[in-house]
């Protein structure tokens, strides 16, 4: 497809402009304009043309309201023509139908034009600015040239996938550790894992006997159904009061509102019922009748003083009828008074200009009197002959004098360029030694070359030996390194999990033991600190005490038995010297208040006992511990001892597998490259000495042909080349000398040629001319025949001809004056005779013309007054006859009332309306004394609030039952009060025993919400992480499909845009991720962070245009769109793209915007230039004032 023709409106910057891209032989278009030409907004009216749609931004109130607003040309890809017009229908841009398709069919098309995808696909695809370019080279950086994601970012027209892959990344990784379940874990469903387990275990442990939660709930619900009653009892009081004091408050009312009803009913001699309409009418009624008898007699008398007033006035007839003769004649009066003081003046300058008439006659070269001046009149046609034909004399008679003066110069200039090439000498043939040059030039500086290529290997050497010395684990040569057998990547892998896997356990021991030694010694001093602040005894000391006691006990029953087989021993062992009784008495006392203490200090006692617990766990707890932490310490040595055996290398200290993998790829493979790089560094410097040599001796020889001195202490060739370029520059010189020699004689000799050829074509114009001033001169005998002489001549005649010409005008001028005066005059004398009006004795006639002027403006003015007031007198007919009808009509209406109501006079309406008035108000006084009763009785209906009042047979009876119901009351609810402390206090009981079923309800709840929380973040972990992955695929896919077809074109795209300072794109890959990289001249390899902004923004351009010319052979080709792309390029990598952008513009139709005149100088430079063409938008756009207003 392409854009033939867009016709742009009147619109921000531009009036109404056409752009033409119809040239047969550009597929290129540059679009130059500075800032505020209208760049961007042709720009979004290009894709409007082409997609249309609802408008937005700064074009949306831009566009005209109605009309085809939009027009352009489009040419498909089979040749085929379509015109597009596009309508403003609200904010939408619309198709419209042509003479050649309908908008459907447009519409298809166009999607076909532009391979069926949106605007804001073409953009990306297709369309290409300076941000869009700079944001393609930040994220080729930002994804360290990852491959996969550059070419993915360069083929659909996408930015920041590796920032997006990022945010996924860190979004998954934020929801949850899926290699790690910790307890101390912070992520989000870890931790609600973690509480969803120890809720569950908490529900397990939560268990009651249901005995014991059976008594106490009976206990609580006979509780609450005594309180429930108590409180219906109360509720019961309380409406009781609260119809009392409704009674109190509404008593009054009732009995008022009664008393406005007896007086309401009293009115039984009313008369009919007055409608509301009707009392609103009749008082109104009587005071229009009152009005419009007033205005009735007022018209009378106003129409008796119209008819005084119009019979005074008198008017003049005949002076109307020739109004507009006195008028037109007024108006020429100034003209008359204008003509008579012109006449004098110009009868005499009439006569000034007849006597410089005959002063020209007498300075005539040939004496004539006026009649016959006319004979001596020439056309005017032959006249411009004549000043023609001499004015070719004198011009050619010009020319021949410069053609003689040239021709000696020409003939004095070929006679030096002979001597000179006489001079010069012979020319030899230098081709093959240009030969031998240039393929030495081809090649470089070969000397040079190798000089730096030595310094770069002994560069690359210092750098392998210095690389080696900033690491601690190879300690042999660099070769040695590059050849050292590394272990396989399974083998690597294996090891580094295993052993991964063994530091991890064994950190978690070390961790464990730490926390189980740190807890241990808290309870020791827990139970320290417990001691101090009070001696609590513990269940042991208790048993011991006892024990105690109970042996008193046995010896005590000894001795009462008289026991034979007591022990004395264990007797006085017990006593302590006491009697026995003493001391059994101070055992039982002593395990007595043992007891009462360990049950006042039930809570310490518990808590010591739930210590001493704990420690005793946390010490079987580190033990365990320190026999795993040892075992496992065993087998990582001996995983140590099989790692370092694996390697198998004495200059190799071995560390571990993620030190190894890193030194692998950080250091190892460096050196393999560094190996590599080396040993091809030092095969091209051996090459190069190679060539050297042979091209000092093809020097040598193609010098032997010139006659030389070939000494033999030219011993670098640098000195052959110089001596080499010497003779070369030599034989130039001498031969384009030479060749400017003798262009200079051809060019002398053909320019000596034109000027004979000219010199005879002058000649012969000469006598041309003279042969046509002859026959012309034959004619007008009195002309004179010298040709100078002649035109003199001829120019006195023309100011004699002109100036009579100028009498004559002036004689006309004079009557016309005159005519003006003797009109007015006859004017004025015919109406003053039609109006029988005589001028007096000495009157001047303009007085006299103003005398009748003001006599017809009197006359006019009476006649307008008449008018007036006869127009008047019959309006005020008018009204006095609509006065009359108007009080009739009032008094037929009032009849009719009179008769219904038996009012006759004003006197009687007035009676009736006070009665109904009254009336009124006794019902404004009922309807107010209801409302206030219904606020008062809290919306209980009125007649129930009767019927309530009425059955109160005294309003003091109230008061006593107020009083014994609040007392009531209050007693009730001081009841249920305690009720509902004492409910308050079992079911506190209740809830807080340990295991209650309450507690394990709330436990179970909040498990179940943390397994929806946990739900919920899985559901988001899966979305996020398969998004991620599906995103990789897709990017990896991309890649697989593209990879070689892409690079190859677009390693050429690159190699000419860096001007062959890359000579190759390869993709090498790094812990088998592919990463985009570029071959330098010197064979170096550059990964994209090494690369330069604009060596980077020269990198994604080649490879989007890399992807457009592949859609074109899938697709048919879509014009491509740039603005400004160019901007941080330097001119020579500017030239190369523009060179590229024109081979690209052979294919497809190329559009670039831009506001650098470089640029179209630039274009103008390339060598396919006549295939570019560059439309300047400067006078299409409006004046920057303009376009702001």
């Amino acid at each position: 497809m392409r854009i033939l023709q867009l016709s742009v409106p009147s619109l921000l910057h531009f009036k109404e402009y056409t752009l033409d891209l119809q040239q047969d032989s550009c597929g290129f278009h540059v679009l130059y304009g500075p800032n505020e030409a209208g760049k961007s907004t042709l720009l979004q009216v290009l894709l409007d043309m082409l997609f249309g749609g609802t408008l937005d931004g700064s074009l949306k109130d831009a566009y005209p309201a109605s009309g085809i607003v939009l027009r352009g040309l489009l040419e498909g890809h089979d040749h085929q023509l379509v015109e597009v017009r596009r309508k403003r229908s609200r904010n939408q841009l619309k198709l419209v139908d042509t003479e050649q398709f309908s908008a459907a069919e447009i519409d298809e098309l166009l999607a076909q034009f532009v391979s069926n995808v949106s605007r804001e696909r073409f953009s990306l695809l297709f369309g290409f600015n300076h941000d869009r370019l700079r944001e393609g080279g930040e994220n080729l950086l930002r994804s360290d040239g990852q491959a996969g994601i550059s070419l993915f970012e360069a083929g659909a027209g996408v930015t920041s996938l590796q920032h997006v892959l990022d945010n996924l990344s860190e979004q998954a990784k934020e929801i949850t550790d899926t290699h790690s379940w910790r307890k101390n874990s912070t992520k989000k469903l870890n931790k609600s894992w973690q509480l969803y387990k120890e809720n569950k275990e908490l529900v397990r442990r939560a268990s009651l006997p249901s005995k014991e939660w059976l008594r106490m709930k009976q206990e609580i619900d006979t509780l609450d159904q005594k309180n429930r009653a108590l409180r219906e009892h109360i509720e019961q009081l309380r409406m009781e009061e609260a119809k009392l004091q409704r009674i109190e408050r509404v008593y009054a009312s009732i009995g008022e509102l009664g008393e406005v009803k007896m007086k309401r009913e009293s009115f039984t001699d009313l008369r009919l019922p007055l409608i509301d309409e009707d009392r609103k009418r009749i008082p109104q009624l009587l005071a229009d009748m009152q009005i419009a008898a007033k205005f009735l007699a007022e018209k009378e008398r106003e129409h008796r003083q119209l008819v005084t007033d119009y019979e005074q006035i008198s008017v003049h007839e005949a002076w109307l009828v020739y109004g507009h003769e006195i008028d037109t004649l007024n108006q020429r009066v100034q003209k008359y008074e204008d003509a008579l003081d012109e006449i004098p003046m110009l009868q005499l300058q009439l006569g000034q200009m007849q006597d410089y008439t005959d002063v020209l006659l007498s300075e005539l070269a040939v004496q004539v009197d006026g009649q016959s001046l006319e004979q001596m009149r020439i056309a005017k046609i032959d006249i411009d002959q004549m000043k023609q034909l001499s004015n070719q004399l004198n011009e050619l008679k010009r020319d021949r004098k410069v053609l003689d003066g040239q021709l000696r110069e020409l003939q004095e200039e070929r006679d030096q360029v002979i001597e000179s090439m006489r001079t010069l000498g012979n020319v030899q043939n230098i081709t093959a030694l240009q030969v031998v040059v240039d393929s030495m030039i081809e090649h470089g500086d070969l000397e040079q070359k190798i000089a730096d290529k030595q310094k770069v290997i002994e560069r690359h050497e210092v750098a392998a030996a210095k690389r080696i010395q900033q690491q601690k684990i190879w300690q042999g040569t660099a070769e040695e390194c590059a050849k050292l057998a590394i272990p396989l990547v399974e083998t690597r892998e294996q090891y580094g999990q295993k052993w991964s896997r063994l530091e991890r356990e064994l950190i978690q021991l070390q961790q464990d033991l730490a926390k189980a030694a740190e807890n241990y010694t808290q309870r020791e001093h827990d139970l320290e600190e417990m001691d101090v602040v009070l001696r609590v005894p513990d269940e042991a000391e208790l048993h011991a005490t006892r024990a105690v006691r109970d042996r008193g006990w046995h010896l005590i029953k000894q001795v009462w038995l008289q026991d034979t087989a007591k022990d004395e021993q264990a007797i006085a062992a017990f006593s302590e010297g006491m009697p026995l009784e003493v001391a059994y008495e101070a055992a039982v006392d002593k395990a007595d208040r043992l007891s009462d203490n360990m049950r006042q200090h039930a809570d310490r006692v518990a808590h010591k006992a739930e210590l001493l617990l704990q420690k005793e766990r946390f010490e079987q707890e580190k033990k365990i511990l320190k026999e795993k932490l040892a075992i496992m310490q065993d087998e990582f040595e001996q995983l140590q001892v099989q790692w370092v055996k694996e390697w198998d290398e004495e200059a190799l200290v071995v560390k571990s597998p993620q030190e190894m993998k890193e030194w692998l790829s950080d250091f190892q493979d460096d050196m393999v490259n560094r190996f590599e790089v080396l040993r091809d560094l030092k095969q091209e410097h051996i090459d190069m000495v190679e060539l050297r040599d042979s091209k000092i001796m093809d020097v040598r020889k193609a010098m032997s042909l010139f006659e030389v001195d070939m000494k033999e202490g030219y011993d670098s060739l640098k000195e052959w080349m110089t001596k080499a370029r010497q003779i070369i520059e030599v034989m130039q010189t001498r031969a384009r000398d030479h060749e400017q020699l003798q262009h200079q004689l051809n060019d002398r000799a053909r320019q000596m040629m034109q000027l004979e050829n000219k010199q005879r074509s002058c000649m012969q114009e000469i006598e041309k001319v003279e042969k046509e001033w002859a026959e012309l001169q034959r004619l007008y005998s009195f002309v004179p025949v010298q040709i100078d002489r002649a035109m003199k001549f001829i120019d006195q005649l023309s100011d004699i001809f002109r100036h009579d010409q100028q009498v004559k005008e002036k004689e006309r001028q004079v009557n016309s004056v005159i005519s003006i005066r003797e009109e007015f005059e006859q004017a004025t004398r015919h109406i003053a005779d039609q109006l029988h009006e005589e001028m007096q004795a000495g009157m001047n006639l303009l007085t006299f013309v103003k005398t009748m002027v003001a006599r017809l403006r009197e006359t006019r003015e009476d006649h307008k007054s008449k008018n007036a007031l006869k127009e008047q007198l019959e309006k005020s007919s008018l009204a006095i006859k609509e006065g009359k009808s108007a009080y009739e009509h009032y008094e037929l209406q009032l009849g009719e009332w009179q008769q219904q109501y038996g009012c006759a006079t004003e006197t009687e309406w007035k009676i009736l309306f006070g009665q109904w008035d009254s009336y009124d108000q006794l019902q404004s006084e009922q309807d107010s004394l209801e409302k206030q009763i219904r606020a008062s009785g809290g919306g209980v209906p009125l007649d129930r609030l009767k019927q309530e009042v009425d059955e109160i047979p005294d309003i003091v009876l109230i008061k006593p039952r107020l009083d014994a119901l609040v007392k009531e009351i209050a007693e009730e609810e001081r009841h249920f009060e305690t009720n509902a402390q004492m409910l308050g206090k079992l079911r506190g009981d209740f809830f807080q025993l340990d295991g209650t079923k309450s507690d394990a309800a709330t436990y179970a709840q909040q498990a179940e919400f943390y397994w929806t929380v946990v739900n919920e973040e899985w559901n988001e972990y899966l979305q996020v992480e398969l998004a991620r992955r599906l995103l990789q695929r897709a990017i990896e896919e991309f890649r697989l499909d593209n990879e070689s077809t892409i690079l190859e074109q677009a390693n050429r795209f690159f190699q000419r845009l860096t001007l062959g300072h890359y000579r190759e794109l390869r993709v090498e890959y790094e812990d088998n991720i592919p990463y985009l990289s570029a071959v330098t001249n010197d064979g170096s390899m550059r990964r994209v962070g090494q690369m330069s902004d604009g060596t980077r923004d020269q990198l994604f351009l080649s490879l989007r245009l890399a992807f457009v010319l592949q859609h074109m052979t899938k697709e048919h080709a879509v014009p491509l769109i740039m603005d400004d792309i160019l901007v941080h390029f330097d001119d020579a990598r500017t030239e190369a793209t523009l060179e590229v952008l024109a081979e690209v513009a052979q294919k497809t139709q190329v559009i670039y915007f831009t506001h650098h005149q470089s640029i179209v100088q630039a274009v103008q430079k390339l060598s396919q230039s006549h295939s570019i063409a560059v439309h300047s938008l400067v006078d299409a756009a409006l004046p920057l004032e303009s376009a702001q207003r």
